[in-house]
């Protein structure tokens, strides 16, 4: 039987004893086009291959395959079509017309591949992060982790927050700022802040209130604050001493009198209680209280000093 490509419109010559009865998907070699090709007698197996005519034209029979190739041709292509199919009897060759280009020919393949390459849905191989990305992305996390416990460790530091000394392993060689031997250590006024306080016996009081962050010398040692005035020239008018961590209450500075005030605020820590002393690198509070401040006073300044302290 001859059947042809919907598609390119090529015909070929079929053994009908290869079809099946309810039709076999064949590919043309062609153009590639894959379609049923149904043997004779089984139901559409015409109308799979030729437009529905019009009723009231019918064409000339044998204008149906004016495209056919002539019978060399066609002879050809059974010769192929029999090849395909193992019809073709040992020994026999089949010859092709003289002058006949030998290049490729159309064929079908029934038990073809109809799967499309294009939609390959399968997904992609995983990439693989190369060993210096991880390692950058592993010491972003550790700077970001040392920058933040260290900024809000020394952030509470200044504020006057007492923490305790923390040492870690290696990381903290790194980051320590100031050596731990106590004379290595400088002193230092933070949150230094004044106001005044009326006192009926002593009169109108100014009082200085901070925090000092240094070292005693060694047990029995204490800190020392001095608040000194200046004029805008920056001549020191007068100064007023206290010891770091004696604290008066706003009822004791409007109630006691000022040789009161000054014993209370000079008071040393005592040398026989370990606990008194002050640890290398302790924040102590600090109060100054004086009176009869000159007018031409522009500004004070505060400074802090280690005292050595002897056993009695």
């Amino acid at each position: 039987m001859i059947i042809h490509c919907g598609k390119c419109d090529t015909k070929y010559r079929l053994d009908e004893s290869r079809l099946e009865k309810n039709g076999s998907r064949v590919r043309c070699s062609s153009c590639g086009d894959v379609f049923t090709a149904y043997p004779p007698g089984a139901p559409d197996a015409e109308s799979l291959f030729e437009e529905t005519p019009d009723l009231t034209d019918f064409p000339d029979p044998s204008t149906l395959y004016d495209d056919a190739p002539d019978p060399a041709g066609t002879q050809e292509r059974d010769g192929d079509a029999r090849r395909l199919f193992g019809l073709e009897k040992d020994g026999g060759e089949t010859r092709e017309p003289p002058g006949e280009d030998s290049g490729p020919r159309p064929e079908f393949d029934i038990q073809g591949d109809f799967s499309d390459p294009e939609n390959d849905f399968s997904d992609p191989p995983p990439k693989k992060r190369s060993p210096a990305a991880l390692f950058l992305m592993v010491l972003s996390l550790l700077a970001i982790f040392a920058g933040a416990f260290y900024g809000g460790f020394f952030m509470l530091n200044r504020m006057g927050v007492s923490i305790p000394d923390l040492r870690i392993p290696y990381l903290g060689a790194w980051f320590e700022t100031t050596p731990r031997d106590q004379a290595e250590f400088e002193m230092e006024t933070l949150e230094v802040h004044s106001k005044t306080v009326l006192n009926p016996m002593a009169g109108k009081l100014l009082v200085i209130t901070g925090m000092v962050r240094g070292a005693a010398p060694g047990p029995g040692g204490w800190v020392e604050a001095t608040a000194r005035f200046y004029t805008s020239e920056k001549k020191i008018l007068a100064q007023k001493t206290s010891v770091c961590g004696n604290l008066l209450s706003d009822m004791e500075l409007a109630g006691l009198d000022m040789p009161e005030i000054d014993k209370r605020l000079l008071k040393k820590p005592d040398m026989e209680k370990p606990d008194d002393a002050s640890p290398p690198g302790d924040t102590l509070p600090f109060m100054i209280v004086s009176r009869d401040i000159p007018g031409n006073v522009e500004m004070f300044r505060v400074e802090a000093r280690a005292v050595s302290g002897e056993k009695k």
